[in-house]
């Protein structure tokens, strides 16, 4: 019988202390391990995971200075930096309920308390990995997007390993929740719950039934989770937005709050609960959840704009102006180098000095914020666009209204809600017969192009259909429709000539903005299945 080992396999050990890095080299290299990395912070540790690819990652929670464990897992979950094959073990001496909480929620394979002895990691690394080799056809589909592939892999693997049939139903419930398959999805976990009341199976139909905006049943199914499993947070965050999708705007708040009691090292959470009391009039919490979510979200790459704008824009409505305008400044230094988020500085700028009832420096920032989504309109999101389309019919500036809004319909012109906005905003503006027939020409305009790029790849002038969608694609970088069928004429051109690495790589860039946006799109999981099939033939 071989003698398990760690012979072969990556591993990284991150802590601040040489002396514990030193001993946690020892500990991995008496298991066999040889090829041993080791980092001495979080800006280390994510160096490291960005060059290399490794089997197994030991990860200190407190790290000094800069990114904690848990932003360094919250970062590498957000990054896709960590296989799925691989695993990630939280290591501390940390025993209170708060920093347990925080690195629970963000799922490390597993979590280890200081003093480590030997033979508990060894027995810990040996369960870990031999689970992953047992999972390895499905966690390698998932790592190249085959859902389908990794579905059907779920399927034998059930009929092949009964023992591991719960485990097996729990991935296919993720699965099928990713791909969109939500009726599927609720099927399957209520299946499952009527033969045993498993905690992530009351979540995943939820989850399920939240997305098919079935909220009753969802906010049931969630709050009787919540009785029974009162620690598992995720779903007060799912009870939180299915309140919301009721309604229950003061009961979302409440839910988001308590999930904070629980967890609070959140920096989505925190940034949550600021914007639900911001609508509920309660500024007193806003200010509070936006301060926090600043200060947790520090080293976190999910610190954005939105903790500044809705703080800044809290101070106005708590009557501090300086404070405001001064969190307005540290939010441009913060993102200066990013000119998407200068977008947002001059937008929140604006509305700041709108609130304070300062009118000409209001439209100073309105034009910067115009001017930057002229210069470099890709930056923008359609959310933004709007908002500042908003403050330029307010202060008399149709035109650059309707370049602004054009453009956000162009994104996402099948979208009913951006729809709706972009017809209220012409109600607000006093130009309600315009509206619709707006709207209606610039969903005719994009359904045009789309359809004239389709026919040249239907007439077989595949290289003409590729520019002209390529073409598309720069002025609508969040059009789902477009960048799919640029795809598609590259997957088309490469099946008929060949496929080069160019061809490759550009059709992967068009996927990977649908996936950003739509990764449940069933067109989009079958032309990545194909150009999976492509590269690995290349």
């Amino acid at each position: 019988m071989e003698i398990w080992s760690l012979r072969g396999k990556k591993i990284l050990i991150v802590d601040d202390l040489p002396d514990m890095r030193t001993m946690m080299r020892t500990l991995v290299a008496s298991l066999g391990a040889e090829d041993i990395h080791t980092a001495k912070d979080g800006d280390q540790a994510m160096a490291a995971m960005i060059i290399h690819k490794f089997d197994v990652v030991l990860c200190d929670y407190a790290l000094g200075e800069g990114r904690d464990g848990q932003q360094v897992l919250e970062e590498v979950r957000h990054r896709g930096l960590l296989p799925y094959s691989a695993i990630f073990v939280m290591v501390t001496a940390e025993t209170s309920t708060p920093m347990v909480m925080g690195a629970v929620e963000y799922s490390p394979d597993d979590y280890l308390s200081k003093p480590i002895p030997k033979a508990t990691l060894q027995t810990r690394l040996r369960n870990l990995l031999g689970k992953k080799e047992k999972l390895h056809p499905i966690l390698n589909a998932m790592q190249q997007h085959n859902y389908t592939v990794a579905l059907t892999q779920c399927d034998y693997l059930m009929e092949r390993e009964p023992a591991s049939r719960f485990e097996l139903l729990r991935l296919k419930g993720e699965l099928l929740l990713t791909t969109g398959a939500y009726e599927k999805a609720r099927d399957l976990y209520a299946g499952i719950l009527e033969l045993r009341e498993l905690p992530w199976a009351m979540l995943g139909l939820g989850k399920a039934l939240y997305r098919l905006q079935q909220y009753d049943a969802a906010v049931e199914v969630l709050r009787r989770l919540i009785d029974s499993h009162p620690m598992v947070v995720a779903a007060y965050d799912l009870l939180s937005l299915a309140l919301e999708g009721q309604g229950q705007l003061q009961e979302a708040q409440e839910v988001t709050a308590q999930a904070l009691q629980r967890s609070w090292k959140s920096v989505s959470r925190q940034r949550r609960y600021g914007e639900l009391a911001f609508r509920n009039e309660d500024y007193e919490s806003a200010e509070k959840a936006f301060k926090q979510a600043l200060r947790v979200g520090k080293g976190s790459c999910l610190r954005g704009p939105a903790e500044f704008a809705g703080l800044a824009l809290t101070m106005v409505k708590r009557g501090v102006p300086v404070e405001a305008i001064k969190t307005v400044e540290t939010m441009a230094r913060e993102f200066r180098e990013d000119t998407g988020a200068q977008v947002h500085v001059a937008l929140v700028g604006a509305q700041v000095q709108q609130g304070l009832g300062n009118a000409a420096l209001s439209q100073e920032s309105t034009k910067r914020a115009v001017q930057l989504f002229q210069e470099h309109p890709e930056t923008v999101t359609g959310d933004v666009a709007m908002d500042v389309a908003q403050l330029c019919f307010q202060q008399g500036d149709a035109d650059a209204a309707r370049d602004l809004l054009r453009y956000a319909l162009r994104n996402q012109h099948e979208d009913a809600a951006t729809q709706q906005r972009v017809l209220h905003l012409f109600n607000e503006a006093g130009l309600a017969s315009e509206g619709q027939s707006f709207i209606d020409a610039t969903v005719e305009e994009v359904a045009e192009i789309n359809n004239q790029g389709v026919r040249l790849a239907q007439e077989g002038r595949l290289e003409e259909s590729i520019s002209f969608f390529e073409k598309a694609a720069r002025g609508m970088p969040g059009n789902v429709v477009i960048n799919l069928n640029a795809a598609q004429s590259l997957v088309m051109f490469m099946r008929k000539q060949g496929a080069t690495r160019a061809d490759v790589q550009k059709a992967e860039l068009y996927l990977g903005r649908v996936r950003d946006l739509d990764a449940a799109n069933s067109k989009y999981q079958k032309l990545k299945e194909l150009l999976n099939q492509m590269s690995v033939s290349h």
